[in-house]
């Protein structure tokens, strides 16, 4: 409608002004075409974002976007499906109830050569015991040596 663009720009020469000449606008999109196909109607771009200052927000740069991620495929790779991360997990504060902060496993052993450090190898445990089955032969319920001891 001719009027929306009279609303936007009341006089052409803002127009103008904005591109001096609209080879400068062709340049950016050698076929208007080519936008129309991506956005068949604008009100689609203006649906997703109601503001693009919104987007802006979210992220001043876009290039903060590409650092992260160069290619959005890799994302993809990572999750084919967000549903995938979902479904392992179906709710992510499940692990947090589990260990409220994950800090504490590190409270408890502030590096893990103090594990290291009690048991120099678990090769030693295996050494005495080859299979654990042989323990379970040994005591078939664990209660059994609380009941002994």
């Amino acid at each position: 409608m001719l009027s929306s663009l009279h609303n936007k720009y009341p006089t052409l020469r803002s127009l103008h002004n904005k591109y001096p000449t609209l080879s400068s606008l062709h340049n950016k999109y050698p076929t208007l075409s080519s936008l129309h196909n991506k956005y068949p109607t604008l009100s689609s771009l203006h649906n997703k974002y109601l503001t693009l200052s919104s987007l802006h927000n979210k992220y001043p740069t876009l290039s903060s976007l590409h650092n992260k991620y160069p290619t959005l495929s890799s994302l993809h790779n990572k999750y084919l499906t967000l549903s995938s991360l979902h479904n392992k997990y179906p709710a992510l504060s499940s692990l947090h109830n589990k260990y409220p902060a994950l800090s504490s496993l590190h409270n408890k052993y502030p590096t893990l050569s103090s594990l290291h450090n009690k048991y120099p190898t678990l090769s030693s445990l295996h050494n005495k015991y080859p299979t654990l089955s042989s323990l379970h032969n040994k005591y078939p319920t664990l209660s059994s040596l609380h009941n002994k001891y």
